[in-house]
Formats: structure tokens, sequence, C-alpha cells
């Protein structure tokens, strides 16, 4: 069966995934699987912020003048408030309901026999595991740099692209996207010759 505790066997296999996940995405040079992988959770982060911030507005309460108490001060002239930028749609919806079933899915495999990562560490091997990480990490800084760029790209791409399926008429919003996302996409070249 797979590991529960914390054990040397279980710390290697940490280690293990980590160089392996490390080896796919954090590279200097793009590859198509991080195309995909930094597309994809680009998705996830930007629904998830959008249904964050529209909670938050909701429980910060409604004004007199139906704006939310959040929303008039963040926004106090109403430029973003139903901007494609700050709310959530159906689209949204779905990826925050795959990702939940995906963690679902990823839960219930984890409990699989033959999954040899622990589910608890000792103190001791959580500090071994983390300094190992953070060294492995370090050595990947140029490819992180490289990914992190990439992955804020991908992120100002799909607001831009939400923006402009949306036919929003804001073009101060549209085209301070638009600025950002060139902003980032000259620092990614410098990274991808």
């Amino acid at each position: 069966g797979g590991l529960r505790g914390g054990s040397k066997q279980g710390t290697e296999a940490i280690e293990a995934a980590v160089d392996q996940v490390l080896a796919l995405l954090v590279v200097e040079q793009p590859t198509p699987l991080q195309a995909i992988v930094l597309e994809q959770l680009a998705k996830v982060v930007n629904a998830q912020a959008r249904s964050a911030f529209a909670q938050a507005r909701q429980r910060s309460g409604v004004l007199p003048n139906g704006r939310t108490v959040l929303g008039s001060v963040l926004d106090p002239f109403g430029v973003f408030k139903s901007s494609g930028l700050v709310t959530t749609d159906a689209d949204d919806e779905r990826v925050i309901k795959a990702t939940a079933d995906l963690a679902q899915i990823l839960s219930k495999l984890s409990n699989q026999p033959g999954v040899a990562l622990p589910t608890t560490l000792s103190q001791r091997e959580f500090q071994q595991v983390a300094n190992s990480v953070g060294r492995k990490v370090f050595e990947r800084r140029d490819g992180l740099r490289a990914t992190s760029s990439r992955f804020a790209a991908a992120l100002l791409r799909q607001s831009l692209r939400r923006l402009d399926a949306r036919d929003e008429g804001d073009r101060l919003t549209t085209t301070l996207v638009r600025r950002a996302s060139e902003v980032s996409e000259r620092a990614v070249k410098r990274f991808d010759p």
C-alpha cells in the first residue's frame, strides 16, 4: 500500500515528484506542455480571483444606491462595476467546478494502494523536504523567472481576450490591459529568444 506516515522513502518520493514537476514546467525554454499547463492554470487563477472578488463584494454589504461597499471603495466611479475583469460568468463557474472535481479525484487517487506520497511528515522531515525543494527551485531560478513571465503573460492574454470577446465599450480598461499584455509579452521574449 501507499505510505501514510513520514519516512525516508516518503521524503524521497516527494522530492522525486518535485523534480519531475520542475523538469516539466520550470524551464528556461518554453515547451508545448508548459504552455498548456500555464494556459489552463491561468484560467483557474483568473476564474478563482473573479469569484473571490465577487464574494468579497457581496459580503461587504450593499449601499442605498445598490452598489456594494467594497465596489464603491475600490471603484468609486463604477468604471469596472460590470467589467469582465471583475465579474464571473458561466465559463468561470465551469472552470471552478472542473478544478474542484479534479482536486476530488486526485484526493481519492492519493489514498489508493501503490501511491508513494506520504500524507503526513514529521517536523524534521517537513523541514528536510522544504529545504531540498527550496534549493531545487533556487537552482532553477532562471527557469522560474522565465516561467513566471510566461504565466503573467498568459493571465494578461486571457484578460484581454475576455474583454475583446465581451466587446466591452470600456476603452480605458481594454487599453490598460492591452498595454500590460504588450509589456508582459516583451518580457517573455527576453527569456525566449
